[in-house]
């Protein structure tokens, strides 16, 4: 019993250990990552160093340990430990400093050493991969998010390309009360107006501070402020100077517009190809798949083409206004073109969407349909009752990847919307806004960062469901 007892406190002693250098060796590094290497010492090299010689000692003198108990070493601890250091690592590769490149991949051995000696190298790869790809998808988001709260002079002098590195907080120049509720008097088409709104404001001490340059602000008479909420002043100059609040109501108007098209068309189409039979389907399915395979940018010339005509057709001088005597488009030629119809109709039965649903329906069995024929329903009732509530995963799906595609598109809002804005959208605003801006990249990136912000938070509260949709419909992994 006494062997036992003094076995038992021994590897007490050595996991006690063997977790006390492992947490020294994340203390160490992220002291790293949030240090400069100018501001580094010599002593940070040596701490990092022993370290890993100290962890790499005692996974040799303690190999018959098992550290893969869960009761020793938990499942979170086991990824932290290799994921912390080869963010370690990629800092060392951009700033080009081979020392601490050195010690960070000695160190990262050493723990993936004592911490997983019997673990399978398949395993530790994976566990690399999917990390380096995991930084590697997230870093161009931090280092926009980033930039954008910097001013001008810290974005454009900055020496390399970690996040927050140059970064400085100035208070009441960072984050300042530039939403404001005023009573402004101004002139507007030569009158002089005087409302209550909702408006930016930044001041001249807050423009100096950002570095904004000569930007010219609002032609106000005279302003009266009624209340002040403080926000981060690029976002607030970015909002104003590249009028992006006129771009995503433009957005937020072809966006839903194009994904209730696509719900109500789509699924109708899924639920042909799904649950009815008729001649030629499989023909027509598998030419329809066949279009995943043709880029999207070739059909832009003949989906202008067809766009064109067709709302011609509809046009005070087209075939409608000559054969009935009126005009759909009033006193306009085109209604289509420069306008919600050339935008949204063209994409409203995107094929991916039509084969996520399909391959859904198809998994539903064909008991629910023989049952529902005995109380004397049809296909309508049939989806709208039965179909449709089982499918309400599958369903998010293809609303997430219509709102995103909708959201994000450019190339082709570039063809249709020459010459009006009435209905561009945030991308082609976004992309206006740049060019305009091009000497200031914090606001660039302030402007990018609200245009993101509507599918980041669509996304984040429907996550759980997302990934349920993808798992029951054809895109299984």
């Amino acid at each position: 019993m006494d062997k036992i007892a003094s076995r038992s406190s021994s590897a007490v002693r050595q996991v006690t250990a063997a977790l006390a250098l492992y947490f020294g060796i994340s203390w160490v590094v992220f002291l790293l990552i949030f240090l400069s290497v100018s501001h580094l010492i010599p002593a940070a090299y040596i701490v990092h160093a022993v370290v890993a010689i100290g962890t790499a000692v005692i996974a040799w003198r303690h190999r018959a340990l098992d550290f893969r108990d869960k009761a020793l070493i938990p499942n979170w601890l086991r990824f932290v430990a290799p994921t912390a250091h080869l963010v370690l690592i990629l800092y060392a590769l951009i700033l080009g400093n081979p020392p601490i490149l050195f010690l960070s991949i000695a160190t990262l051995f050493a723990v993936l050493f004592a911490l997983r000696p019997f673990s399978s190298i398949a395993r530790t790869a994976m566990y690399w991969v999917l990390s380096i790809y995991g930084i590697i998808s997230v870093f161009p988001f931090i280092f926009m998010a980033s930039t954008s709260l910097m001013n001008n002079g810290e974005a454009t002098g900055r020496t390399g390309l970690v996040p927050f590195r140059d970064y400085d907080i100035t208070a009441g120049a960072d984050i300042s009360p530039c939403i404001v509720r005023a009573r402004d008097t101004y002139v507007e088409s030569g009158k002089e107006v005087t409302e209550t709104r909702w408006t930016i404001n930044i001041t001249d001490e807050v423009a100096e501070a950002q570095q904004y340059g000569n930007i010219a602000g609002d032609n106000i008479i005279e302003r009266e402020l009624l209340t002040e909420i403080p926000f981060l002043s690029n976002y607030c100059q970015a909002w104003r100077r590249g009028n992006l609040g006129q771009f995503m109501l433009n957005s937020v108007k072809i966006t839903l517009i194009q994904v209730s098209g696509t719900l109500v068309l789509a699924t109708l189409s899924a639920y042909a190809f799904a649950k009815m039979e008729f001649v030629g389907k499989k023909l027509l399915f598998a030419i329809l798949l066949s279009t995943l395979m043709i880029p999207g940018v070739v059909t832009n010339l003949p989906n202008f083409l067809l766009v064109n005509d067709i709302g011609e057709i509809f046009g005070n001088q087209g075939w409608i206004f000559d054969t009935f005597g009126f005009s759909m488009c009033g006193d306009k030629r085109n209604c289509w073109m420069q306008n919600w119809p050339a935008l949204t109709i063209p994409f409203m039965a995107p094929v991916i969407s039509i084969f996520l649903l399909r391959q859904h329906f198809a998994s539903i069995p064909d008991e629910l349909w023989d049952a529902a024929q005995l109380d004397g329903a049809g296909h309508v009732r049939f989806l709208l009752q039965i179909v449709l509530p089982l499918s309400r995963a599958a369903l998010l799906v293809v609303l997430l990847f219509a709102f995103i595609a909708s959201w994000n598109d450019l190339g082709w809002p570039l063809l249709v919307t020459v010459g009006n804005d009435e209905w561009k959208p945030i991308a082609v605003g976004l992309q206006r806004f740049f060019d305009g801006e091009s000497n200031y990249p914090a606001l660039r990136m302030a402007g990018s960062m609200i245009a993101i912000f509507p599918i980041l938070v669509l996304y984040a509260l429907t996550q759980r469901t997302f990934i349920e949709g993808l798992s029951s419909s054809g895109l299984k992994g």
